[in-house]
């Protein structure tokens, strides 16, 4: 009898002391998450900038274990919970937690907003985008108009640019053609898609995007310019001239009699050229590859950067070899060829880990900022700057 009242007795203190246990980590847990970066309430629209300029990327160590919403605490509070992982770059985890808050807030303003910086994210930034069209529609209030469309004007121009300096032209009309669907007559997306229409020689797409400008508006004679010229279209002569003096995509006359600036050294593996590219301190080796627009690294490679060195522009739809694929695109600074510096380097991050032998591909967007000569016989790039 006494043996078996020792023994319950020991049971119920190992119980004990195991449910002490559970509850101190749970409430430590619970901490964690909540000392996560408590910002002073402020302008719904200024976190957002703060958060869609960075895409913060973490070991799985180092996500946070929270699953659900802590019911004790009030709205607000919960809210700072979701801005806290949006800033941190954790939105696989927000997702789930944001659908939570919404299910039980679903006119939060600030949630609805977060809503689409998670697509953006997740998914793609034209389906962000056309998430924060639609909630603009529904709006009344016109502080929150004001805001969605500032934001959504924050987020698209740099891509636009990007995309448009590096003449990729199929991935910035992919991009825009559904955003002008929500708003056709704006210039910042009539602009970039009839002129990627006209350099991919699509002259019927082009003409029904202009059509929604003022007859002779200078966009539109400037885009039938460039097409005309491009693709050698009879036109005017003196037109033309004008064209060549002018136009940044027009071809330049050769330079390769003209001695070089510079002579950067090519690997030769496999009979394909590698090039060295320096993006900060870190070292990458990339294919040489006249037919990409952009250049590009592999997820492992990109995770090798510092997050300082690249800024977040967005998550975009590119043509690969395999089909249609999500890219993330980023603006990297201190990027160097050799000792060639270059400034404003746009890197797309491939949905690959790996590259079989390789870190990524040098596209057109670098080999074609000055005149580069790929010298086949000496391997190397000879630079005119």
């Amino acid at each position: 009898m006494k043996i078996a009242l020792l023994l319950s007795l020991a049971i119920n203190v190992l119980l004990f002391v195991a449910l002490y246990f559970t509850l101190s980590i749970d409430h430590h847990d619970t901490l964690t998450v909540q000392g996560v970066h408590t910002p002073v309430k402020q302008n719904t629209l200024s976190s957002t900038r703060l958060a869609a300029s960075s895409d913060a990327n973490f070991s799985n160590s180092n996500q946070s274990i929270m699953t659900s919403l802590d019911p004790s605490v009030n709205v607000d509070s919960q809210f700072m919970q979701l801005e806290s992982l949006a800033n941190l770059g954790q939105w696989t985890t927000l997702a789930p937690l944001l659908n939570e808050f919404l299910y039980q807030h679903p006119t939060h303003f600030g949630a609805q907003m977060l809503e689409g910086r998670v697509i953006i994210h997740t998914q793609t930034s034209a389906k962000g985008l056309e998430y924060l069209y639609a909630l603009m529609s529904h709006q009344i209030d016109d502080n929150a108009i004001s805001l969605i469309q500032d934001f959504i004007n924050h987020h698209a121009n740099p891509i636009i640019d990007a995309l448009r300096d590096n003449q990729d032209w199929t991935a910035l009309a992919t991009f825009v053609e559904p955003l002008i669907q929500f708003a056709p007559t704006a210039i910042q997306y009539i602009e970039p898609l009839a002129l990627s229409y006209a350099m991919l020689n699509l002259p019927d797409a082009m003409e029904n995007t202009l059509a929604s400008l003022p007859d002779q508006h200078p966009i539109m004679i400037q885009t039938r310019r460039l097409w005309e010229g491009k693709f050698n279209v009879p036109g005017d002569n003196q037109t033309q001239r004008n064209l060549a003096a002018t136009d940044k995509f027009t071809e330049q006359p050769s330079r390769i009699d003209e001695p070089a600036d510079m002579i950067i050294p090519l690997k030769n593996k496999r009979n394909q050229w590698y090039a060295p590219l320096n993006i900060g301190s870190t070292t990458f080796e990339l294919l040489v590859d006249t037919g990409a627009s952009t250049t590009a690294i592999s997820g492992e490679a990109f995770e090798r950067l510092a997050p300082e060195q690249r800024q977040f522009l967005g998550r975009i739809l590119i043509n690969t070899a395999s089909g249609q694929t999500q890219a993330r695109l980023y603006n990297m600074k201190q990027v160097t060829l050799g000792g060639w510096q270059l400034d404003q380097v746009d890197v797309l991050v491939l949905p690959v880990d790996r590259l079989s032998g390789f870190d990524g591909l040098l596209g057109m967007d670098i080999l074609n900022r000055p005149q580069v000569i790929i010298d086949q016989i000496s391997g190397a790039l000879e630079v005119r700057l």
